[in-house]
Order: C-alpha cells, then structure tokens, then sequence
C-alpha cells in the first residue's frame, strides 16, 4: 500500500516540479540594454536648441518674417512666415533657400520638411507650442507623417 502511493505520488511531484520550474524561468526577463541600437535614431528624439538655432538661422533669410522649427529625429519641419504679396515662384525660392541652409548647416538632419503654406505652419506652430508644454515628439507623429507627406522633403 505505502509503495503504490509513493508511485503515484512520485510522478505527480515530478510534474509539479517540472511546472513550477518552467514558470520561474518564463518569469525571469532579460534586462534591458544600455547601449542605443547602432544607426537608429528615435522619432520621438527632440532636441529644442536645435529648432531654436535653426529658427534663429532660418529668420535671417531675407524675406522670412518667423520661422518656426519642431526637430523629430533627423528630420526638421519648418514653417514660413514670408512677406506679404510674394509670387508663387519666389516663394518656392525661399523655401528652398531655407533647406539649403539648413542643409549645410545642420549635420544630424538628413530630411528638411519646408512649407510657407498656411495650414502647415499653423501646424507646425501647435505643435511646437505642445512640445514647448513638455509634450513628447511621439504625440505628433501622425501629424508630422502627415505634414511631410504633402510636400515635398528636401534630403540630404
């Protein structure tokens, strides 16, 4: 009587055993790295002196009243407040004036998104007033996809 018990409470150990040590191994997670992923730069990285810094270099091209600038990763978006009663042509000019400056000026953006249209810079100008707030960059990703898909970037 005492061996068969012993045989049938032997296994049923075993598989508890087997269960409870299955269960702590899932459990244990690997910790997260330090280091950055090689070549890989977030979307959600701002860097709000370097918007300041390109709003400042991009104000003294001539014919641009205010600039504002929002930096997502390597990429810049910037909103033109131009003189009154500029031709379609010569605010094309502008524009691209303002990517090539910023171009040549700033090494970590590859993509310079530049727009004098009205929409886009009352865009631009709410979101930067939100990451002004201390809203991450991340909160206007759909927007910013958006503002960049309806003109034309200027890469590097």
């Amino acid at each position: 009587m005492f061996g068969r018990r012993v045989s049938l409470l032997l296994p049923g150990l075993l598989v508890l055993a087997l269960f409870i040590s299955c269960g702590c191994l899932a459990a244990k997670k690997q910790a997260p790295s330090d280091k950055p992923f090689p070549n890989r730069t977030r979307a959600d990285e701002t860097d709000p002196q370097k918007a300041q810094r390109i709003a400042r270099d991009t104000d003294k091209v001539d014919r641009v009243q205010k600039s504002t600038v929002v930096v997502a990763g390597e990429k810049a978006y910037i909103g033109l407040d131009l003189e009154p009663g500029m031709q379609e042509e010569q605010l094309l000019e502008v524009e691209n004036i303002v990517a090539d400056r910023i171009k040549g000026t700033e090494e970590s953006i590859n993509t310079v998104y530049v727009s004098s249209d009205p929409d886009f810079v009352s865009r631009i100008k709410k979101i930067a007033r939100g990451i002004a707030r201390g809203d991450p960059v991340s909160r206007y990703d759909r927007e910013l996809k958006e503002l960049g898909s309806n003109i034309k970037p200027r890469s590097i």
